[in-house]
């Protein structure tokens, strides 16, 4: 069975509606370099850059998790 992938404009939506926080690409891909919040289904280098990350449902609810963290106020 195959699993459900989301692209990065998926994501910042899926927060967007289910926390109410906006969130961004530049966000996401700094956390995806402190290893935060990586990719886990594509992350491709493009020109010396990260640019194709398309992420898994995991992915996600780790994502979200962060973005409920940080609006408790941790760092």
């Amino acid at each position: 069975m195959k699993s459900l992938s989301l692209t990065t404009r998926q994501v910042i939506a899926a927060v967007q509606e289910l926390e109410g926080q906006q969130l961004n690409q530049r966000t996401l891909s700094a956390w995806a370099h402190m290893e935060i919040a990586v990719p886990s289904v594509i992350w491709q280098r493009k020109r010396g850059r990260y640019s194709t990350r398309v992420y898994s449902l995991d992915d996600l609810a780790r994502i979200r998790l962060v973005v409920r963290l940080k609006k408790a106020g941790f760092s």
